[in-house]
């Protein structure tokens, strides 16, 4: 009984050479590389999508209000299509949880409402009233 190992992963042929090859030929091992790529990308694409989406919605809010507290009811957002699930980060600061997508974010007051928060890229600190 032959083993598994000689034959190719892409095409199923007998292998034929080395005793370690792999594959068949290098258009084989290109096909199934290539392959396996693609599938690991449309899982990070589908992700990368929904961060962005979350950041639009955190932005779109934040940029709206020109009040100083950025309070805003925790259904609005999930209305908006938020997906509290996806975040880039969090960050804690003296015992609050502030949770962003990029450099945009939010910290829960409540079980009602949502602080919006900018981190100012390349800084250490958190804008909260920017």
């Amino acid at each position: 009984m032959e083993n598994l190992k000689n034959y190719c992963p892409e095409c199923n042929e007998q292998l034929r050479g080395r005793t370690d090859k792999k594959f068949c030929s290098d258009s084989c091992r290109s096909v199934y590389h290539n392959r396996q790529k693609s599938e690991q990308s449309i899982v990070l694409k589908m992700i990368d999508k929904r961060l962005k989406r979350n950041r639009k919605i955190l932005m779109g809010l934040y940029d709206a209000l020109h009040n100083d507290t950025k309070l805003v009811p925790l259904k609005y957002v999930e209305n908006l299509g938020f997906a509290f699930n996806f975040y880039t980060h969090i960050e804690t600061d003296s015992h609050e949880e502030m949770v962003f997508c990029y450099e945009y974010g939010y910290r829960k007051v409540d079980k009602q409402k949502v602080e919006l928060v900018k981190q100012i890229p390349f800084s250490e600190g958190v804008d909260i009233i920017a």
